[in-house]
């Protein structure tokens, strides 16, 4: 079998066929990629909203009721924010009496690394923003439309308390040994 020897014409026509398909994918490509642009902004609008709806539901019904582990609270916060030079923390619900702070995190879903860094480095940052409770004993809590069991478990070694949905109430879910981490 004779081999083909190309001819200058025919690789010179070969490189334009090329260049004219890699164009077309280039086209495809770009689409493409507006095309899940528009997709990640609308799930991120969903993240966002289910986030604001579990917002909503724990401070509301917590400040239906503003006494959570025999501790009365006299006032309920949300979206307690703060920027001290280049520390900066904002906390979903915060319940606050005379002496000591409920400072929960809450989400739509939580995830055990979702507690691991409300525990590691939002709670030990608070003291620091509001220096006005510095005094106060602060507890901390996480709250979820939705807890996987490994959240609960991961809350419950950082000691923190764990709240879900339970119809139009609250309940707390950690186990009665749960021994409190007080900052």
């Amino acid at each position: 079998m004779e081999k083909h020897i190309y001819t200058k014409e025919e690789i010179n026509q070969m490189f334009a066929e090329i260049a004219i398909s890699q164009k077309e994918t280039d086209k495809k490509f770009q689409k493409l990629e507006i095309f899940l642009d528009k997709i990640g902004k609308q799930l991120g609008s969903i993240g966002a909203n289910n986030g604001a709806v579990a917002e909503e539901y724990f401070f509301y019904g917590f400040s239906k009721n503003m006494e959570v582990n025999n501790i009365k609270y006299d006032y309920i916060e949300k979206n307690k924010e703060r920027v001290l030079k280049k520390l900066r923390g904002e906390y979903d619900v915060v319940l606050i009496n005379s002496s000591s702070n409920l400072i929960i995190e809450v989400k739509y879903k939580l995830h055990p690394n979702d507690v691991k860094i409300f525990y590691e480095k939002k709670l030990p940052k608070f003291k620091k923003l509001f220096p006005e409770y510095k005094d106060y004993k602060i507890c901390g809590a996480v709250a979820g439309m939705s807890v996987p069991a490994d959240s609960l478990v991961k809350a419950e070694e950082y000691g923190l308390m764990c709240f879900t949905q339970a119809g139009e109430n609250i309940q707390k879910i950690n186990s009665d040994d749960l021994k409190l981490t007080i900052f």
